[in-house]
């Protein structure tokens, strides 16, 4: 949690009184995070936290703060872990299709995919590597460019490292999009069940980056992060639907070409739906991290 100065010199002139009654001695991180979380039981009870709050006591919304400091980390932790965990997997299958040849990739692929995707598709891959290695390397520049953007600081600090990060990550994005349906059309493995997930997910990263920047011309700085957040959450979705393709192939036994085009709908279908009920249950302004 993060107060402003105003706030916290008025809870600790309001706190500090209390500290020898309840006690709890006053340290040198009175509003750090393992402080207020273990004394707050013991404010509650002389009477800090009431049920209501009142002219003398803190502010009610820094008392639910308080109380519920544990559960609010955990909502910062673990979206943190999950979003480093598909960032480099973004990074691992970009490099993978740049650097690592076919016979390489080879055995790895069969073990997730199957033979018939893996002889396919790699097949496929190597014949014409330019559209693949183009679409891998759009892919990587968009995973590069998201620290930037979602780094709390930088865009107080480096505003126009922010703004150019920024663009790269709307232009990689589109061009994501755009070699995403082309890889679907020119390797057609799955069909045209392949190509509509992707049609929309190239329509989708249009649609949330040009809302995104008219929302940032507007001073709307929460509004602008809620919709790049929602585009890295449909450009990330290729981790989860690696995961997904296995799952289908391997644990269901689903033809693979049934199983690539439904991977590409429930990997970014499930990073939107959690990204939506993390940022609708939380309930925190995302402004911090424009």
């Amino acid at each position: 949690m993060v107060y402003d100065i105003e706030t916290s010199a008025m809870c600790r002139r309001m706190v500090v009184p209390v500290f020898s009654s309840v006690g709890c001695e006053p340290g040198t991180s009175l509003l750090g995070r393992n402080s207020l979380p273990r004394c707050a039981a013991r404010w509650r009870t002389a009477g800090v936290f009431p049920t209501q709050a009142s002219s003398n006591t803190l502010p009610a919304s820094l008392a639910r703060s308080a109380a519920k400091t544990p559960l609010a980390n955990s909502m910062i932790r673990i979206p943190f872990y999950y979003f480093l965990f598909l960032l480099v997997g973004t990074i691992i299958i970009g490099l993978e299709h740049l650097l690592v040849p076919v016979e390489m990739r080879l055995p790895l692929v069969t073990t997730i995919a199957g033979s018939t995707y893996a002889n396919v598709q790699l097949a496929a891959f190597d014949a014409r590597p330019w559209l693949i290695g183009f679409h891998s390397l759009s892919g990587l520049l968009f995973a590069f460019a998201i620290p930037p953007q979602i780094w709390p600081g930088l865009r107080r600090r480096r505003p126009n490292l922010h703004r150019i990060s920024g663009w790269v990550f709307v232009v990689s994005a589109w061009a994501s999009g755009v070699t995403g349906v082309a890889v679907a059309l020119v390797y057609p493995f799955a069909g045209a069940a392949a190509v509509i997930p992707n049609l929309v997910s190239a329509i989708a990263l249009f649609g949330c980056t040009i809302t995104a920047i008219r929302c940032v011309r507007k001073r709307d700085i929460n509004g602008h992060v809620r919709w790049m957040l929602r585009t890295a959450a449909i450009g990330l979705g290729i981790v989860l639907s690696r995961i997904y393709l296995s799952a289908l192939i391997q644990g269901l036994g689903l033809p693979p070409d049934d199983a690539l085009a439904q991977a590409f709908w429930l990997g970014s279908g499930t990073n939107l739906v959690l990204l939506e009920i993390w940022m609708h249950c939380y309930g925190k302004p995302l402004a911090s991290l424009g």
